[in-house]
Parts: structure tokens; sequence; C-alpha cells
């Protein structure tokens, strides 16, 4: 029997892959492209000195993300696209301490946007919408700790790509700002919970490297 989170992947990598096949392309074009993404999670808020923040960047803590993502175009001109973009993103599990629990952080991030993707060369687009992610924070430790933060962050999002031959090269920076409740809860009515954490706002920066080929 599938488990929900195998159920959860597979559904969200089928949308991926259908908004592939049924977007309008020019497949010469920069916007065009299929890439896996790694980056971090940068929150405006702390979380117990254990996650990275807009002031404070470790490239060893945790939010660290890795995923796909498909962006497509309609072509317009050839300095003027419109775009879309989806993503999944799955948060690197990573051991934290939490109230001098070590417990471990893992999680995901849906991502979807639209907007325009401007260049003069269908060899170098820059694009720049606004959207949304989605997804949620877990924290787990064994007894003590079972504990998930859901959110809802409407986005805005800048995105140079470079074409060389068939590869793509990109780096996306985002702007979230989450809108939803930010107190922790539990993940099932039965987990086992020892510890009360204060609410956490997902809020933040995210920068994001991308390497991938036309689609």
């Amino acid at each position: 029997m599938l488990t929900k989170k195998k159920v959860q992947f597979t559904a969200i990598f089928s949308l991926l892959i259908s908004f592939s096949i049924y977007a309008q392309t020019d497949s010469s074009s920069a916007t065009s492209s299929i890439d896996l993404i790694y980056g971090y999670r940068m929150f405006n808020q702390n979380f117990s000195n254990q996650f990275n923040t807009t002031t404070n960047l470790s490239y060893k803590n945790p939010v660290q993300l890795g995923g796909l993502q498909i962006s497509d175009n309609k072509y317009v001109n050839k300095y003027l696209d419109y775009y879309g973009a989806i993503s999944y993103r799955q948060v690197i599990p990573q051991n934290i301490l939490v109230q001098n629990i070590t417990s471990k952080v893992n999680g995901f991030v849906f991502g979807l946007d639209y907007g325009l993707s401007l260049g003069v060369s269908n060899k170098f687009k820059v694009l720049v919408g606004i959207g949304f992610n989605t997804g949620r924070m877990k924290l787990h430790a064994d007894n003590q700790i079972d504990l998930k933060n859901p959110f809802f962050s409407p986005k805005i999002s800048i995105q140079p790509k470079l074409v060389i031959k068939k590869l793509v090269l990109s780096v996306r920076a985002e702007y979230d700002f989450d809108i939803s409740k930010t107190d922790w809860r539990k993940r099932a009515s039965s987990s086992t919970n020892t510890v009360i954490l204060n609410n956490f706002k997902q809020s933040g920066f995210t920068p994001l490297f991308c390497i991938g080929m036309l689609i």
C-alpha cells in the first residue's frame, strides 16, 4: 500500500510533468527548461539560532532545499515572453537542537509563479514573476517531538537564465511572505510531543542555483 508521503510525491511529480507537456513553448528560448535546483531558505525570524536567516547565513545550516523546476513560455516577440514556472523542493533532512533535544528537520516547498520573460536574445532571459509557495516544515525526535508548521506564502521572484548549447544555467531569488497560521502543531492527534515551541513565521528570502536543459 502506498504511504501518504509517496502519494503526495507522485501527485506533485505528475503535475510537474503535465505542466511540461501541455505548456505552449518556443523551445529555442532560455525561458523553457527543466532544472535541478539547490538552495537555502533564509528566514526573517530566528528559530532557536538553528536556521539560516536573512542576517546570518552558513552553508552548513538548515534550511537547505533540493528539487526540480519546470518553466515554460508563450512567445510574444523576440523581446518578451509570458512564462509559468512550477517547482517541488524537498527540505534536506538535518539534525538540530530544540530545547537540548536532537531533532530532525525536514519538509517540502511547492511553488508556482507566472510573469514576464525579458531579453534581447533567446540565449539570455530574465524571468520576473509573482506567485506563491506552500508546504510545511517538520520536526521529529523519537518520543519527544513530532510537530509540523504548514505555510502559505505569496511571493515575488527573479531568475536570469543563460543557454550554453542545450545547457541552461540560472540563479533564482524569491521573497515570500507567510500569511498562514504560525503555530507548531502535532502531525497527528496520537503524536507524542513533550515540548512547546514559539510560533514561527516562515517569511524570508530563498536563493537557488539551477542547472538544466532546454525543453
